[in-house]
């Protein structure tokens, strides 16, 4: 009964890497998300730039600040600039080519946009489901912004670039191990009750 219920937030960084740690722990589900969480990036550039370049420029520019605040040290945060900045550029140019080379009218475009968004999701809830044996619960600023950058972030952890503080790991293992206990509690509810 004394055990602390840990509340997740996408917000200050240690607790968005703290949640992000939790439940993307395994290295299959590291490169699942390292490609379509940025797949996902470019399909919102991809509809930010059917606005033309103002949308494009002013969402890349938002979530540029984001990034900036969450990784860390300052170094890697203009390198995940940079990988911003072309997956904007690289929207921008595959939006040019459908409608020159291809003629493809906006709405379209549109469609092509939102469906490379869509993919993206169904990739990542399969790799959620194929290769972690956790439920995250619902974060959805986490998922739907915060997580491109923290798996960047995790990126630079598993390669040994970045060291962790010293309690993310042990903290993030006692979470899994207390889910694990309410787990096998829930699964043997019929013959508790």
């Amino acid at each position: 009964m004394g055990e602390k219920v840990y509340v997740f937030n996408t917000w200050p960084r240690g607790d968005a890497i703290l949640y992000h740690k939790t439940f993307h722990f395994s290295f299959g589900l590291h490169i699942n998300h390292m490609i379509f969480l940025h797949t996902y990036l470019f399909g919102l550039f991809l509809l930010c730039a059917c606005g033309g370049w103002i949308p494009l420029i002013l969402f890349d520019i938002s979530y540029i600040v984001y990034a900036w605040k969450l990784v860390q040290p300052r170094f890697y945060a203009m390198v995940y600039v940079i990988i911003l900045c072309g997956i904007g550029f690289a929207a921008k140019s595959f939006l040019f080519m459908m409608e020159t080379e291809y003629d493809y009218e906006l709405w379209q475009m549109l469609i092509i946009g939102g469906g490379i968004i869509l993919f993206s999701f169904v990739c990542q809830l399969y790799g959620h489901h194929h290769c972690e044996k956790y439920t995250a619960p619902p974060a959805l600023f986490h998922g739907l912004f915060a997580a491109p950058i923290l798996e960047f972030q995790s990126f630079l952890y598993w390669f040994g670039v970045l060291k962790m503080d010293d309690d993310v790991p042990d903290l993030t293992l006692r979470i899994r191990d207390n889910r694990t206990q309410l787990s096998k509690l829930m699964e043997h509810r019929d013959q508790i009750i």
